[in-house]
């Protein structure tokens, strides 16, 4: 039991923590406003503690979908831009760059446009002597002369033919080639297409 006579309080049967038998009444009022404060200033540090393991957890959820949503806008613009390189409705021409190689197979679908460049061999004394192509598959679109830009002697420049596939069939497209006064030609490139309904398959076992 405690008595508080003036400014003092007498505690009889058990001491405060820390004080003697007899104290002053700034004093515990002090020792209180230090437990209020403990109290209070726990209280906010749990507070604190539950609103940054929340956000924590959340910064974890939104980086996770952050990842996930990166991982698939990859995967649909991969797929996307597959698609268009086989889309027949597609914008862009497919380009092929023929020099170094005499001979290639491509695999198409209709009402695909393609660009096939080549070295002009008029360096060789060759000259141009048409193209070879089935105009039931294929139509030839542009045949362009390229102007030589590097100013070396024996560069002649390239050639630039266009094509659109229209049906569908296997058969070559042959650039001829041959020189001033002889009536043999030679095939200088030849492309073999192979045209169907689906294309080439995504993936060849």
């Amino acid at each position: 039991m405690s008595i508080i006579t003036g400014k003092t309080v007498k505690a009889y049967g058990f001491p405060l923590p820390y004080a003697v038998n007899i104290i002053t009444l700034e004093s515990v009022f002090s020792q209180i406003v230090n437990v209020l404060k403990c109290f209070r200033k726990n209280i906010l540090l749990t507070l604190v503690s539950k609103w940054a393991h929340k956000n924590a957890e959340f910064m974890k959820i939104k980086k996770y979908n952050s990842y996930n949503r990166l991982l698939i806008l990859f995967f649909l613009t991969f797929i996307i831009s597959g698609c268009a390189s086989l889309n027949p409705f597609a914008d862009s021409i497919t380009e092929y760059d023929m020099d170094g190689k005499y001979e290639i197979s491509l695999g198409l679908m209709p009402g695909e446009e393609l660009a096939f460049e080549m070295r002009n061999p008029g360096s060789g004394g060759y000259q141009f002597d048409g193209v070879s192509f089935n105009p039931a598959m294929v139509s030839l679109d542009k045949f362009k002369i390229i102007k030589p830009d590097s100013g070396m002697m024996g560069d002649f420049g390239r050639w630039r033919f266009e094509f659109t596939t229209v049906g569908l069939g296997s058969d070559p497209v042959i650039i001829n080639i041959k020189r001033p006064g002889e009536k043999t030609r030679d095939a200088y490139k030849v492309i073999n297409l192979d045209i169907t309904e689906d294309g080439p398959p995504f993936f060849e076992w």
